[in-house]
């Protein structure tokens, strides 16, 4: 039976602070009210560490008592949306010079305070009592881990280890690190595995912390009482939180600047923002926490905070760049569903230079009824390893049967596949052989991807048990990184996928599908020598050829058409381009657009949604070119330019049909600006924070040349208002 669970995550930085103020929206969420009677708890003793050792035990600090229980409610729709499980985690709780070296009776009491301060808060819980069942502290590094009272009885002491890891001065000492904990949720199968780690401060040391993820994952390992070690990613979800200490890289003034938006658009700003984070900018490149998940930031960063003098108007030091140091990500495993419920800061407790902040989630398990199961798994994978042995899985290889896969369809037919329009197709795998059968796709060449780019399969691997099937799905979505190939005919929706059988016959399927040319996704070269509709010069190819560079349009007809209408129709509509247009209707122009026929609606549609899909069918086919209006190769100019001389100069740099369309989109956006409002926002700082981004789009991430020259946001916003200057 599967089952759902509501673990709460908090992490905070107290720069050696003791407990002071109330702590219970922090460590309950918005859920709490008023005081209830539910009993507080003593703080229970934990173990110290020296600091430089990797340390490990297969018991928590201290038993476990509690009372028989019917399973708890959760978040999932019943009536106690209380968490399950909650997981503090601290940092810096001890500052003192002698805990950069070793553990000291201060930095016990410092915990034991903090317990107690957690208690006390618990206390306010509706949803009854809390146990304390595990904890770790590696001096300024401490979890500690509650459940609700009448999950604490299912905690087999055997099921928790705990292990820290030093990597501060020198590489081993204590002023940072990582502390972990490990645990079957109670009443499940489900390991989870919680890590609270402090990583190398200071904006210049990214690379150290990425240095340091990589260090922990290797050195974190948990021993059982046998002395079997397992490594903290053998875990159905591993979630890693505390003071990673990654910095925007951004100037200091865009950073604040930013901050200060009170507008609608703030929330844009905070995702703004997060593009330059360093933690975001290194999960994408691979260097670290790749494969974690983690929510938007929709929060005010969670440090520098200062006092008096030495701070802002939002309270943080004027000496340092403000930044998400504090953060909280999670790795599930393809079996175990989480849903991520809340992420946020909590900026009214004020006694560090760092906010805590909190994140709730729902995980997705299986509920054991008798623990027998767990017992008899792990008689099972004992004897599977016992087969290591050359000589016995040779024998056992000779007589096992031949496992055999059966896949249907055998091809897959897609039919037209046009662009941003996802196509699904399910396939299923039969296991018709006597034997568990294990399989996943594999890439055709050694250097090769499993699936070409326009092509997603899900699941990639799976042991299906003899005479059972399962199901895989596959999406092709072909999007402005890909269309251009297609539009211009060199590549197509044809693949061949392997599918490999562990100890059996491998399958190659086809995928086939018959792509619908479309004037989003192509360069505006392409775009103004065509000399008709992309779908029309598609299909005929043979009769049509591109006009010659000296013959090219002065923009692209499909940009004209957009801007003619919307001059026509939509000025008096203040919202334009800053609501969002009806997919439905958007996919109609765009089909209106590839096809070169004139725009025909329902009559049902009402002008205001109309306007809104022109509107953002225009933004959609700005952002599909394979190059922004602005060419990255004058993004260096843009930045330099003071005046709005200076900008214009830089449209005479530009090619002919390049400098048009530009000019042509910034005449009637400054037109737009112009019109009666209601809006209670300056509109034009509204347009120029929605096509800035567009106009001057970042170049892509493997091209490291033309990234040295990319333009922050502001600089982004003060170029494209230089065109509504009159």
């Amino acid at each position: 039976m599967r089952i759902s669970r509501n673990l709460r995550m908090c992490s905070f930085n107290v720069n050696g602070r003791p407990p002071n103020g109330d702590i219970e929206e922090w460590i309950l969420g918005k859920r709490v009210h008023r005081k209830s009677t539910a009993k507080s708890l003593e703080p229970l003793d934990d173990d110290l560490d020296t600091g430089s050792q990797l340390h490990s035990s297969a018991d928590p600090e201290s038993p476990v008592t509690a009372c028989e229980a019917e399973d708890s409610a959760t978040l999932n729709g019943s009536e106690d949306p209380y968490p399950d499980m909650i997981i503090v985690s601290f940092q810096e709780m001890d500052l003192s010079t002698e805990g950069l070296l070793y553990a000291t009776a201060a930095s016990a009491s410092k915990g034991d305070a903090w317990i107690s301060a957690i208690s006390e808060a618990l206390s306010f819980s509706e949803g009854g009592s809390y146990l304390k069942i595990a904890s770790k502290q590696l001096v300024g590094l401490f979890m500690c881990i509650f459940v609700k009272e009448q999950f604490a009885s299912g905690c087999r002491i055997d099921d928790i280890t705990t292990c820290a890891a030093g990597t501060g001065i020198l590489g081993v000492m204590a002023n940072k690190g990582a502390v972990a904990i490990s645990l079957v949720f109670p009443g499940t199968s489900t390991r989870l595995s919680f890590i609270n780690s402090h990583l190398a401060a200071f904006d210049e040391m990214l690379d150290k912390r990425n240095s340091d993820f990589h260090d922990l994952s290797r050195r974190l390992r948990f021993v059982d009482k046998g002395g079997s070690e397992r490594f903290v990613f053998e875990s159905h979800v591993l979630f890693w939180m505390g003071d990673l200490n990654y910095r925007i890289e951004l100037p200091q003034e865009d950073v604040r600047e930013l901050m200060s938006d009170k507008s609608e658009h703030r929330i844009e700003s905070f995702r703004t923002l997060w593009r330059f984070d360093q933690l975001k900018s290194s999960q994408e490149k691979g260097l670290a926490f790749k494969g974690f998940k983690e929510a938007p930031l929709e929060f005010l960063p969670t440090y520098r905070f200062a006092s008096g003098y030495g701070s802002d108007d939002l309270g943080y030091d004027l000496k340092r760049r403000p930044a998400w140091t504090d953060r909280i990500l999670y790795l599930p495993s393809p079996m175990t569903p989480v849903t991520q419920i809340s992420y946020e800061s909590h900026p009214e407790i004020t006694m560090s230079d760092h906010k805590p902040i909190s994140a709730e989630f729902l995980i997705t398990t299986h509920k054991i009824h008798d623990k027998k199961q767990e017992y008899v798994l792990e008689d099972i994978l004992s004897k599977i390893r016992d087969t290591q042995i050359p000589e016995v899985r040779q024998a056992h290889d000779d007589r096992r049967p031949i496992p055999r896969l059966r896949l249907s369809p055998s091809t897959i037919e897609l039919g037209d596949i046009r662009y941003q329009e996802p196509q699904e197709a399910v396939l299923t795998l039969e296991n018709i052989g006597e034997t568990a059968c294990a399989w996943r796709w594999i890439p055709k060449s050694m250097d090769g991807a499993i699936v070409p780019a326009w092509l997603s399969v899900a699941p990639t691997f799976g042991l299906i048990p003899p005479q059972a099937s399962c199901t895989v799905h596959l999406v092709v979505q072909v999007d402005y990184l890909n269309a251009q190939a297609f539009n211009e005919g060199v590549s197509t929706i044809d693949d061949t996928l392997v599918l490999h059988v562990v100890g059996g016959q491998d399958h190659f399927l086809q995928v086939c599908g018959n792509y619908q040319a479309s004037c989003f996704g192509n360069s505006l070269n392409w775009l103004v020598r065509l000399p008709c509709s992309a779908r029309e010069f598609s299909k005929n190819r043979d009769r049509w050829e591109l006009l010659p560079e000296n013959g090219a349009l002065s923009c692209p007809r499909e940009l004209g058409r957009l801007l003619e209408w919307l001059m026509s129709n939509a000025v008096t509509f203040d919202d334009l381009f800053l609501q969002p247009g009806d997919p439905q209707v958007v996919k109609r122009i765009r089909e209106n657009l590839d096809t070169g026929d004139e725009f025909d609606f329902i009559p049902a549609v009402d002008k205001q949604t109309l306007a809104f899909a022109f509107g953002e069918t225009l933004i959609q086919l700005l952002e599909s070119l394979s190059e922004p209006l602005i060419p990255w190769a004058l993004h260096g100019d843009c930045a330099n330019a003071t005046s709005r001389d200076m900008a214009f100069a830089i449209i005479h740099e530009m090619t002919s049909y390049s400098a048009s369309s530009l000019v042509t989109i910034t005449a009637f956006l400054h037109f737009l600006s112009l019109q009666p409002s209601k809006r209670k926002t300056d509109r034009v700082n509204d347009l120029v924070l929605k096509f800035a981004p567009i106009l001057l789009r970042d170049p892509p991430a493997d091209s490291p040349e033309l990234l040295a020259s990319s333009l922050s946001p502001l600089q982004k916003r003060r170029f494209v208002e230089y065109f509504f200057v009159t």
